[in-house]
């Protein structure tokens, strides 16, 4: 009798050099991690920042390939906090079709930049749904008293965001 075991593993593919040459680290990095994963005959989903899509083409393609999930890691990884909803609609649905193109195939997960779908964020949610984006890996996931990009997590925030779907 084997006993398999499950693991959910996700990589987020963004820039954190603010444009120093990025596309030699991420792309390093990514390509390293799908190696590795398919050595151990793992998948993963592969968050990817849309202003990234037309430089790592080629690397997206491998992760199809490979039978990886994608999904909107979205449009600048600005936070949600400092978007507005005029603002945001237009660079998700430009963000996810640039995926979607590159990928060759339909993109329906979405993860917040720095877990800010939070209970203060909670509007995100009808436009996520309306451009058929489902929220992965946020609030729900937070542990109690974590500390998240230097803010506190609430312990009742977990309930407050669940409301929102």
């Amino acid at each position: 009798m084997t006993n398999a075991r499950s693991l959910t593993f996700t990589l987020d593919l963004e820039d954190h050099t603010l444009g120093a040459n990025p596309a030699c680290r991420y792309q390093t990095n990514g390509r390293a991690i799908l190696e590795h994963l398919e050595k151990l005959g793992a998948r993963a989903t592969i968050f990817i920042v849309g202003d990234l899509v037309s430089s790592c083409r080629a690397l997206i393609r491998e992760a199809v390939a490979s039978g990886h999930e994608l999904a909107l890691h979205s449009a600048t990884h600005t936070p949600l906090t400092q978007e507005s909803g005029a603002a945001l609609r237009p660079k998700l649905v430009d963000a996810k079709s640039l995926l979607e193109d590159a990928a060759g195939e339909a993109v329906s997960g979405f993860r917040a930049p720095v877990f800010s779908l939070t209970a203060d964020t909670v509007w995100v949610s009808d436009l996520l749904a309306e451009l058929e984006l489902r929220r992965r890996h946020e609030v729900d996931q937070q542990q109690e008293g974590h500390v998240d990009h230097g803010r506190q997590v609430e312990p009742e925030l977990r309930a407050r965001s669940a409301a929102h779907g």
